[in-house]
């Protein structure tokens, strides 16, 4: 028998979807069901990097494109492995694809109280006599607050309702012994919720003073005992999200910026969870999580379409070749070393759940060319996505699919993202091994598993001395040829010289200088310094080497030694890499490929050395390969990877797997050695 999945299909815009989605997640709890939601909503299908959510498009916050990002196939597999039964609030974009298919509807009404009457009905349950009223918009500046208070819903078994709900529509809600708890209600909605003709209790109360950082710390204390993990993030992304945080019982936690929530719980998220779901509102997120020992699962709105995803059963084929069962023999790396063979590859970044949609385009992009290159993922990338296209990457390419071309990796803690170098080397190898175990759960064979490993910041940062500093003037391809740069904020460097993010200080010149000129004619002849432009990556730590050895990984790429290839660390069982082609980004922490031009000069350098080698460099996919980002930048990223492919301008270059391109590096690091003891 299938199991049920609740699923609830709403305009993002209808104030109700919190209080009902809340609702519906308990009742599918308690009788066995999956519940997911579908909000429509217009989206952009591009990055979200950061930023304050308040002064973005809305586009922007609202992840994949429908087309793009296989919504109505995604629904269409979900209805052919669940027994889906639809709630629905308005005539929304599934609608007519579940009419097609056959999908029943249990209820259908904008009218809440009709929509409870008709659910309560299917389950055969009577409504709770418990009422929790939440306020999506208490205050001007709490717009989207009811997101944060699925708890006091969920937690209690309780009716939620939002405060816009008219009066006469929620009092047929009521039965005898019903109990009313506003949560978070604006002041003049409380006083006609206080005249119901039922027992009032305010559970939660705003003031003037009050943020969503203050509100969403009193919530996360209150449930304390009852959560399991957090959910940090902007309105939009809990919203999508609240039926995976009913389940897993994460806690909603949000503030502007998010290192204030971050800072108010800082004993309780020490204490609970190993990975935070969520997406950061600055790169600060990343270095404070990291400093508590918590990685970030980085998610979206709609990336995947639907969470309950996760819970489909689907296997890959036994008889599936293995990651490395193609690889050049020893003897064949042997014989590039003696005529100086440089080898190539290139490792994507598509390591959070919400990256997953990259898959769709990059597993399309290697078949078209026979690119070989490395895929860094998490444990979660096989939870949420064992079905295509991930499982092309085992399908060999003349069956039509990618094998075997991309070779997976296990990205920073392998649940999540981390600057790695801020954690205890034992949290990060705990964190690694049970990646890895959950991945072995899910596909039950090792040469499936990871054996490489890619680090966000594996090693400590440091400030650049006054003459290693980007010079004030830069000259451009594209006009205005010469830029003025200026600092709009200070840099601020912690404890432990790693980059926390940028603070406000308006005491230079060029920072008033910079203010001044913003949205005037001059603004385009003037350049903000990027926030770690004046960082670089210190020397490769062994305590992390020793902990990504010790969960059973056979190699790993560093970003410390940036440059020429050489390797960073060796012993019997392990190696570590360096890249050499990219550049650094100074926007993220991140050493990357930019353009095909970085590989070409990474090319010139490595051939003229008349020495074997590698060439190897990280390209961030989501910058690439979301649907919004795709009609950019397709065209820049075809030329890179038919330059890798095809062994580069002078077609000497021969491209590998990064396993291979390990394996080679030890082998001519061993001929080094051996070359310097005389033998």
């Amino acid at each position: 028998m299938k199991k049920m999945l609740l699923l609830y299909l709403s305009p993002y815009a209808n104030r109700h979807k919190n209080a009902v989605a809340a609702t519906l997640s308990w009742l599918a709890a308690d009788r066995g069901a999956a519940f997911d939601v579908y909000y429509d909503a217009y989206r952009l299908g591009v990055h979200f990097g950061g930023g304050d959510p308040d002064v973005l498009p809305f586009g922007h916050l609202t992840g994949g494109l429908v087309a793009g990002g296989r919504h109505l196939e995604e629904f269409y597999l979900l209805a052919h492995k669940f027994d889906i039964r639809i709630v629905a609030q308005g005539d929304t974009l599934l609608c007519s694809a579940a009419r097609n298919i056959g999908v029943p509807f249990i209820a259908e009404t904008e009218n809440v109280a009709q929509l409870y009457r008709d659910v309560f009905a299917f389950f055969d349950a009577p409504p709770p006599t418990e009422v929790v009223v939440v306020d999506s918009s208490p205050e001007e500046t709490l717009l989207g607050l009811d997101a944060y208070l699925f708890p006091e819903i969920y937690f209690r078994r309780a009716l939620g309702v939002d405060a816009s709900l008219p009066l006469e529509e929620l009092r047929p809600l009521f039965s005898e012994g019903t109990r009313l708890y506003m949560a978070a209600v604006g002041q003049d909605k409380a006083e006609a919720l206080s005249e119901v003709g039922c027992p009032v209790e305010a559970v939660e109360t705003i003031s003037p003073e009050d943020t969503f950082c203050s509100i969403t710390t009193r919530i996360a204390r209150r449930w304390y005992d009852r959560g399991a993990g957090w959910l940090l993030g902007d309105p939009v992304l809990v919203s999508y999200w609240l039926p995976r945080a009913c389940e897993e019982k994460l806690l909603p936690i949000y503030g502007k910026p998010q290192t204030d929530i971050i800072a108010s719980l800082s004993d309780e998220l020490k204490a609970k969870g190993r990975v935070v779901h969520g997406r950061q509102f600055d790169d600060r997120d990343f270095f404070e999580l990291s400093r508590r020992e918590q990685c970030l699962q980085v998610v979206d709105p709609s990336r995947p379409p639907f969470s309950s995803i996760k819970h489909l059963d689907y296997q890959w084929k036994r008889e599936a070749p293995g990651f490395f069962a193609d690889e050049p023999s020893d003897e064949m790396l042997e014989a590039f070393a003696e005529s100086n063979k440089v080898l190539i590859s290139i490792v994507f970044w598509s390591g959070m759940i919400r990256e997953l949609e990259n898959l769709y385009n990059l597993v399309d992009l290697a078949t078209l060319t026979k690119l070989r290159a490395g895929l860094v993922l998490t444990a979660q990338s096989f939870e949420y996505m064992r079905h295509s296209p991930m499982e092309l990457l085992t399908v060999p390419l003349d069956h039509g699919g990618c094998h075997p071309c991309l070779e997976p990796l296990l990205g920073s803690c392998g649940i999540g993202v981390a600057i790695e170098s801020l954690m205890s080397p034992e949290r990060l190898a705990e964190d690694l091994r049970l990646a890895l175990g959950r991945m072995r759960g899910l596909l039950g064979r090792e040469d499936l598993l990871p054996r490489g490993w890619w680090g966000t910041m594996d090693v400590p940062m440091f400030e650049l001395a006054w003459h290693r500093r980007p010079l004030p003037v830069k000259v451009r391809s594209n006009a205005p040829f010469v830029r003025v740069m200026y600092q709009a904020s200070a840099y601020q460097r912690t404890a432990t010289a790693a980059v926390a993010a940028r603070k406000p200080n308006g005491h230079t010149l060029k920072q008033k200088l910079g203010r001044s000129i913003r949205g005037t004619k001059l603004a385009s002849f003037f350049e903000e310094y990027r926030p770690y432009d004046f960082y670089r990556p210190g020397r490769i730590q062994e305590n992390v080497v020793h902990a990504v050895k010790s969960a059973g990984l056979e190699y790993m790429f560093t970003k410390s030694g940036f440059g020429s290839a050489h390797v960073q660390y060796l012993d019997e069982r392990f190696v570590a890499l360096n890249y050499n082609a990219g550049r650094w980004d100074g926007w993220t922490p991140f050493l990357t490929i930019n353009d095909v031009s970085d590989l070409k000069s990474a090319e010139g350098i490595a051939l003229r050395s008349a020495t074997p080698g590698w060439i190897v460099g990280t390209v961030d996919s989501c910058l690439w390969t979301f649907g919004g980002s795709l009609w950019e930048r397709s065209n820049r990223l075809l030329d890179i990877a038919r330059f890798v492919a095809t062994g580069g301008d002078s077609s000497k270059l021969v491209n590998v797997t990064p396993h291979t391109l390990a394996r080679y590096a030890r082998l001519i690091e061993e001929r080094r050695s051996n070359s310097r003891r005389g033998k």
